[in-house]
């Protein structure tokens, strides 16, 4: 059952925190005044997320209300910051003297939410309490010796059903062959068939459609079974060798130029941005686009529940799976180092694991350590979604692999490369492959 409060919870809620928070924002003519009230260390335990865009502060509200209700000497104040300032702050050390109050009062939390693609150079850091203290299970989980997930994600296909029911087409595409053929019949004076971009907080669009056509980007050392579930330490701890150039991703970077030939992708691939993406799709001036599972709502709110819809990412012609292939992004919780409370960061992150169904719910996500949907969300949108997750091979490429934001950036910077300087597919891999070896330090002997 989701958690909900009456009206009054809520204002005596937004009392209490008005009166004890660390920080209260006061503001006059359009300026933040900053009163700062001491609190006994123990009063509050500080969470820090990136869910700011997804989640409504009284659904995380409920979440403290009920944990106090167990723990009443526990108050819990959320921090949310963007996903791209949290990976700032998070993949570099702190210095020791912080002059700057955000980055202060963000080095101060107890719990970090993070991208576990974060974690090597988080440990590396010294951010992160092990949990072997705490946790029985880490073992059971990737990355389990530092942090528990808690809500996951998916990339979707999402198509506008009524400019493709104009067209002709009562169904969204299955494989690349109908998606070119839809994307060139959708395409015309003022629309185009899809919207791409290769700017993102997250990894690079084209990461989607490289695992849905079955393929991996990095090969594990023989001598390591598993390199989600090693300690990352070191140059290249998780055991991995890039092979970006391997045959696959190779056609698939074609069928991505063969699109960008026929002219049916919306202009400005390198520069445009995730709002500008959503506003060609919602307007209708594009077809079809890749987005997340909590965009759905986004969508919905300009859309409508009837207009568009939401599948799984065309796979090439020829692939020879049996399920459908999800590249699933995890949201994990983790007790940083230098806490004062690590035993109630253990208490809430145990009741945020056992609530994982109603947080992916109040985050429009889904749930991340195997638990179900929550059964009275009655939407048909993440009903569907959650069947298509359930039913998938999915794949957590690059959890444990250092440097991956320089990973990233090499393959951003090399699509640029692909769409503005006619550079071939086959070559764009190869220059992947070449600096992502240097990044990770492979030798080449």
């Amino acid at each position: 059952m989701r958690i909900k409060l009456k009206t009054y919870d809520i204002l005596l809620i937004v009392a209490v925190i008005i009166f004890a928070s660390a920080t209260i924002f006061i503001k006059l003519g359009g300026v933040a005044v900053y009163q700062e009230i001491t609190l006994p260390a123990r009063d509050t335990l500080v969470l820090a997320h990136f869910w700011q865009d997804d989640v409504m502060k009284s659904d995380l509200w409920a979440f403290a209300e009920d944990f106090r209700k167990q723990n009443p000497d526990v108050f819990i104040e959320f921090r949310d910051y963007s996903y791209a300032a949290m990976q700032d702050m998070l993949l570099v050390p702190l210095p020791e003297e912080i002059t700057d109050k955000k980055l202060r009062d963000f080095a101060s939390s107890d719990i970090f939410m993070f991208d576990p693609r974060w974690l090597s150079e988080m440990i590396r850091n010294d951010t992160l309490e092990p949990l072997s203290d705490y946790a029985q299970q880490a073992e059971d989980e990737p990355a389990g010796e530092w942090a528990v997930p808690l809500t996951a994600s998916v990339d979707l296909l999402f198509y506008n059903i009524d400019v493709l029911k104009a067209v002709g087409f009562e169904r969204p595409p299955k494989n690349w062959t109908e998606f070119e053929k839809y994307a060139k019949v959708l395409s015309s004076p003022g629309r185009y068939g899809w919207t791409f971009s290769l700017v993102s907080d997250g990894y690079p669009e084209i990461y989607p459609w490289i695992w849905a056509a079955g393929a991996t980007m990095l090969e594990k050392s023989a001598n390591e079974e598993d390199s989600t579930r090693s300690s990352p330490v070191g140059v290249n701890p998780a055991g991995v060798t890039p092979a970006f150039n391997n045959s696959t991703v190779i056609k698939t970077l074609g069928f991505v130029n063969s699109l960008k030939n026929a002219g049916v992708i919306a202009p400005n691939v390198s520069t445009k941005t995730k709002t500008q993406k959503f506003n060609e799709f919602t307007s209708g001036r594009a077809g079809m686009m890749v987005a997340s599972v909590e965009d759905i709502e986004t969508v919905r709110r300009r859309m409508g529940d009837t207009s568009f819809g939401v599948t799984t990412i065309p796979h090439s012609d020829d692939f020879a799976g049996s399920r459908p292939v999800f590249g699933v992004r995890n949201a994990y919780a983790g007790i940083r180092k230098g806490s004062e409370r690590k035993e109630d960061a253990w208490a809430f992150i145990s009741y945020l694991a056992g609530h994982s169904p109603l947080l992916a719910n109040a985050i429009h996500a889904l749930p991340g350590n195997g638990n179900t949907l929550v059964s009275s969300k009655n939407d048909s949108f993440y009903e569907k979604v959650y069947d298509m997750y359930e039913s998938s091979e999915q794949m957590r490429e690059f959890i444990g692999v250092p440097a991956v934001r320089t990973l990233d950036a090499v393959v951003r910077d090399a699509l640029a490369a692909l769409f503005e300087n006619g550079q071939l597919p086959d070559e764009t891999a190869r220059a992947i492959q070449g600096r992502w070896e240097e990044t990770l330090g492979i030798s080449k002997n």
